[in-house]
C-alpha cells in the first residue's frame, strides 16, 4: 500500500500557525470596503467579542440565525444615539472567513456614518481597530487560506487587468497548491527509489538501468517545469522572493 503524503501546504501553514499563534490577541474591527463616499459600506469584526459586538449596537437579546441579513437600527452603545439603519450578518465561527466568530456592519456610506460606527464599536471593551492585513493573517493563522491563497487574495485585490484578475483567481482557486503539492509527491517518489537504488543495487530483482530510464527522466522533467512557469506567469510570487 502507497503511504499518502502530506500536503506541503497544509503543513506549512500549521507550522507557522504555531508560530503566529497568540500574535493577532482580542477582537478587531475595520472598515472592510474602502475609504471615501459610497452608497454602502461594510465594516467587519472578528474575534471573541464579534457577538458582543452584533448585540450592544444592534441591540440583539439573542444573537440572529447565522449567515442570514438582518436589517437593523444600530446604536451607540455609550451615546445610545442611533447610528444609522442597515443590515447585519453574523458568522459564528469556524464557518467564517478568519475562522472566528465574525459579524459585519453594512450601512450607508457616507463619512460620519462610518465614523461613528467605527467610534461605537471601539467604545466597546476587547475591541480594538485592526493591523493592516490583520483579518487575513487570522484567516491564514486558523488554517481557512495557505499562504498562496493569501497571495492570490493579495493579487486579486491588487489586479488592475483581465489577465491579474485570471490569474490571481487561479492561484486562490488552488491551482498553484495543487502544482506545488504535485512536485512534493514527484520528487518524494524519485528519492525513496533512489535510496532504494542505492541500498539494494545489488539485488537481482532490480533491473539494469531503471532507476536511469525512469525517476533520473522524471527529476529532469521536473526541473524544466518551473521554467515554463516563469515564462507564462504562473508563479508570480516568485519574482517577489
Amino acid at each position: 500500500m502507497t503511504a499518502k503524503l502530506a500536503n506541503p501546504v497544509v503543513t506549512g501553514v500549521r507550522c507557522l500557525s504555531d508560530v503566529y499563534r497568540g500574535s493577532f490577541a482580542g477582537s478587531i474591527y475595520s472598515l472592510s470596503s474602502g475609504q471615501g463616499k459610497c452608497g454602502v459600506a461594510v465594516i467587519r469584526v472578528s474575534g471573541a467579542e464579534a457577538g458582543t459586538a452584533l448585540k450592544e449596537v444592534g441591540r440583539f437579546v439573542r444573537l440572529p440565525g447565522p449567515r442570514r441579513a438582518v436589517l437593523r437600527r444600530l446604536w451607540h452603545p455609550v451615546t445610545a444615539r442611533l447610528i444609522d439603519r442597515g443590515l447585519v450578518v453574523w458568522f459564528p465561527g469556524p464557518a467564517s472567513f478568519t475562522g472566528e466568530d465574525s459579524c459585519e456592519f453594512h450601512v450607508h456610506g457616507g463619512p460620519a456614518v462610518v465614523t461613528t460606527t467605527l467610534q461605537a464599536l471601539g467604545s466597546i471593551p476587547g475591541l480594538r481597530p485592526a493591523e493592516p492585513g490583520e483579518f487575513t493573517k487570522r484567516a491564514f493563522q486558523n488554517g481557512k487560506l495557505d499562504l498562496t491563497e493569501v497571495e492570490g487574495l493579495a493579487d486579486l485585490i491588487a489586479a488592475e487587468t483581465e489577465l491579474q484578475h485570471r490569474q490571481a483567481l487561479r492561484q486562490m482557486e488552488g491551482d498553484l497548491a495543487s502544482l506545488y503539492s504535485g512536485w512534493t509527491q514527484r520528487l518524494t517518489t524519485s528519492t525513496a527509489s533512489l535510496e532504494a537504488h542505492i541500498d539494494f543495487s545489488e539485488d537481482d530483482n532490480l533491473d539494469d538501468g531503471i532507476l536511469e530510464k525512469g525517476h533520473l527522466l522524471s527529476v529532469s522533467r521536473l526541473t524544466q517545469s518551473p521554467k515554463s512557469r516563469f515564462t507564462d506567469g504562473c508563479l508570480l510570487g516568485w519574482y517577489k522572493t
